[in-house]
């Protein structure tokens, strides 16, 4: 579909829009679109503590969703779906998105610095919706920890607050 859509665009830049169009907010935007949390098979115990709006169950119910319109009507009815749901989303991204790790690593490269390290230095709650801190480091600049849902979003809220250190020492 990206191909279709942009077909002069780099390998690289396509790899960062395919990114972007299957990254969990997508997913999760999608499912909500068309209210799947209400059709997740649960516990009573997962559904009251709010399992039917837990982002990961709306990843994974989605994906299963794709798997099962895939097994019951083929590829081109797997496809209908995908376009039905991304299309508009993919026609929108003229420029590859940027998210905060790439351009930091990018940034670091630039500067002949070392490479930004990330370190899990706490995980908290409940199996089902933990809470993640992460500690991005990168000498000579002081560390710095950010807290998300999933590790990915805390390494970018790390990542994130990071750049403006580096943007702040610069000025």
């Amino acid at each position: 579909m990206l191909f279709n859509i942009f077909p002069k665009d780099t390998e690289g830049n396509l790899a960062k829009k395919k990114t972007a169009l299957v990254c969990g907010n997508k997913l999760v935007e999608v499912a909500q679109s068309i209210n799947l949390g209400q059709f997740i098979m649960m516990s009573d115990g997962e559904r009251a503590c709010g399992g039917v709006n837990n982002l990961r169950n709306l990843e994974n119910a989605l994906e299963a969703l794709i798997g099962a319109i895939y097994l019951d009507g083929g590829l081109t009815a797997a496809q209908d779906f995908i376009h039905l749901f991304w299309k508009h989303s993919a026609t929108d991204m003229n420029t590859p998105p940027q998210d905060a790790k790439t351009i930091l690593q990018e940034l670091v490269q630039g500067k002949k610095l070392s490479a930004p390290t990330y370190h899990i230095v706490n995980k908290s709650g409940p199996d089902h919706n933990p809470t993640f801190t992460v500690e991005v480091r990168i000498p000579p600049y002081t560390a710095i920890q950010a807290t998300g849902h999933n590790k990915k979003l805390a390494e970018q809220k790390a990542a994130s607050l990071m750049l403006h250190q580096i943007n702040d020492k610069t000025k």
